[in-house]
């Protein structure tokens, strides 16, 4: 998570963020969106928006 000041969070915020979404369980079951797309398309998809957002 960036926190170089570019970050929409405060680094404070970001590590709350980051411990409440350690506590969420799907109990086992992907929701749709995660099984439409294949790793590799989102993984594409999240380059370019990181890409996108630097510029």
């Amino acid at each position: 998570m960036r926190t170089d000041g570019n970050a929409p969070l405060t680094a404070e915020n970001a590590m709350r963020v980051m411990e409440t979404l350690r506590s969420v369980s799907f109990a086992g079951v992907a929701s749709y969106w995660a099984t439409r797309d294949p790793d590799d398309r989102w993984i594409d998809q999240l380059r370019k928006l990181r890409q996108s957002s630097s510029n």
